[in-house]
């Protein structure tokens, strides 16, 4: 299946999650949605989407061809966008991302973005912003967005493992926290705790934490690529692995065809395909 058209019926199935939705969002009706994919079930040869309750889900067979349609459909307005007229002198595209996502994805990117885009002014805000009430433009991060009227895709994974200075030769004799989100909480605490018993340690902030790290034989659950950028930094060797979380990028419906959203959304992904 090659039809853009094809493609666009997946998405919206999947971002609205109704029949009614989805056609509303089209601007199709319900009946020529629910033909549709009737149509290509059988051109695929297997299901692509299930009801649970009143939403509709996409099967294992349906999500590649969803991603691929997101891709296209992010891509194509990002180019839309800069083949157009001249945008405004000052524009702003507000993001609310935690500090760790940044500084491990967006960061190392950031200053040929801001090259390639010289009128657009970023605002990252380091703390879980509304999108549906205007605080901000972007909401990433590794909660899974389930508000009404929200766009919302997945934009890659952010791994996590345990670290320390490579100058404690002996290895770590306790561990510092510091603020995680959800399940990397969760396995972080789990792990440190069975091998160092109880935190001595608290850092609301990485700076405070490259100091915790020099100065004390301390571990710490880090993010990946963070902890890659710092050659001072070495993994604990431990037989427990952290999950992958996946890390998620949501705006309002109505920003969908907004130039600098789409623009910001390709930067984000472009970060995790680097």
């Amino acid at each position: 299946m090659k039809n853009w058209d094809d493609l666009r019926i997946l998405l919206a199935l999947s971002r609205y999650k109704t029949m009614t939705s989805a056609a509303q969002a089209l601007e199709m009706n319900t009946t020529t949605v629910s033909r549709r994919l009737e149509r290509l079930t059988e051109e695929i040869g297997a299901t692509l989407f299930v009801r649970r309750g009143t939403k509709l889900e996409p099967t294992l067979r349906a999500k590649p061809l969803i991603a691929l349609a997101d891709q296209f459909d992010t891509e194509f307005f990002a180019n839309d966008a800069r083949d157009g007229e001249e945008p405004p002198a000052a524009r702003t595209l507000r993001i609310s991302i935690g500090l760790q996502v940044l500084v491990s994805i967006a960061n190392p990117h950031l200053a040929e973005f801001l090259t390639s885009n010289p009128t657009l002014e970023i605002e990252f805000v380091d703390e879980e912003r509304s999108v549906a009430f205007g605080e901000v433009d972007l909401l990433v991060g590794f909660k899974k967005p389930t508000e009404g009227r929200l766009v919302r895709t997945q934009l890659g994974e952010l791994g996590y493992h345990v670290y320390y200075n490579k100058k404690w030769e002996n290895g770590p004799k306790g561990y510092v926290t510091l603020p995680q989100q959800g399940t990397v909480e969760t396995e972080c605490s789990t792990l440190l705790e069975n091998l160092f018993g109880r935190p001595r340690l608290k850092a609301s902030g990485l700076h405070f934490l490259r100091s915790f790290l020099k100065t004390m034989p301390l571990a710490v659950c880090l993010p990946i690529k963070f902890a890659e950028s710092d050659p001072e930094l070495v993994p604990l060797n431990t037989e427990h692995s952290i999950s992958y979380l996946p890390v998620w990028v949501s705006y309002h419906e109505r920003r969908r065809l907004d130039p600098d959203v789409r623009i910001g959304i390709e930067f984000l992904r472009s970060c995790f395909s680097n």
